[in-house]
């Protein structure tokens, strides 16, 4: 009787060992990597383009960019600048506020057309122009 028992315990713990493995492997693969989940396509985002603010100047002083386009001001001289839009697509403005040396100030152009900005520290001004395209 003792062997029966022992064969059935035996039985018993082999299909446990064989459930559980089926268990345990099966979840490896019915999930796919979390890499595979995420197969939406990320928007490529472009690097801002970058004027310099130098030698009491925006360099390059005139540009164009598609719409959509950030630009960056990237400010180098040892005095302060502003970046003031002070002509532009009705409605639509920008301003850095005080920028000092190493310093930058962002702007996304979201609407075609010709802006045209300067320092309002400085006279005479330091003047620049950006050309948005669709």
């Amino acid at each position: 009787m003792e062997v029966a028992k022992a064969g059935r315990w035996l039985s018993f713990f082999v299909i446990a060992l064989i459930v559980i493995t089926l268990i345990v492997g099966g979840c490896d693969k019915a999930s796919p990597p979390a890499e595979e989940e995420e197969e939406e396509e990320e928007e490529e985002v472009a690097p801002p383009v970058t004027i310099a603010i130098k030698s009491f100047a925006f360099n390059p002083r005139s540009i164009t960019v598609k719409k959509g386009t950030t630009i960056r001001w990237s400010q180098q001289d040892s005095v302060t600048h502003t970046v003031t839009s002070t002509s532009s697509p009705p409605g639509v403005e920008f301003d850095s506020g005080n920028l000092r040396q190493g310093e930058t100030f962002d702007y996304t152009f979201t609407v075609a057309g010709t802006y045209e900005y300067r320092c309002q520290i400085h006279t005479p001004p330091v003047t620049g122009k950006i050309i948005v395209s669709e």
